[in-house]
């Protein structure tokens, strides 16, 4: 990642997803360390996951310097990880009784992140 892996000639580069690792672990304090900003590293923004009723988060975006600075608004959105065992979602398959419903609750067992970035860079009235 200290080059453009992807060749986008782009210096608004994102890292998002299921890193596997909590925010104080290497892995995520390696990629801070090299200049990624964590755009969810606020605790009260919520938890991505809950495993054995202890909630934390794997899941997260790290952004370039360029990108950070177009960030509107972070939050991980509650749609998932705490859901009641009548919406589980277990390894792949939902399998309360509301399985086959269509809905946005309990598809995953992890909180998706919502990111709304500013399409230009903000000035002095934002």
């Amino acid at each position: 990642m200290d080059g453009d892996p992807t060749r986008s000639g782009s210096d608004h580069v994102l890292i998002v997803g299921d890193l596997n690792a909590y925010r104080r672990e290497d892995p995520i304090t390696t990629l801070t360390e090299r200049g990624w900003r964590p755009l969810l590293d606020d605790p009260d923004l919520g938890s991505s996951y809950v495993y054995a009723g202890a909630a934390g988060s794997l899941d997260h975006a790290l952004a370039s310097e360029a990108l950070a600075a177009r960030l509107g608004q972070a939050l991980v959105w509650a749609a998932n990880a705490e859901e009641n065992a009548f919406f589980a979602y277990q390894h792949g398959a939902n399998v309360g009784e509301n399985a086959n419903q269509a809905s946005p609750w309990g598809g995953s067992d992890h909180n998706p992140l919502v990111l709304d970035f500013r399409l230009s860079e903000p000035t002095d009235r934002d």
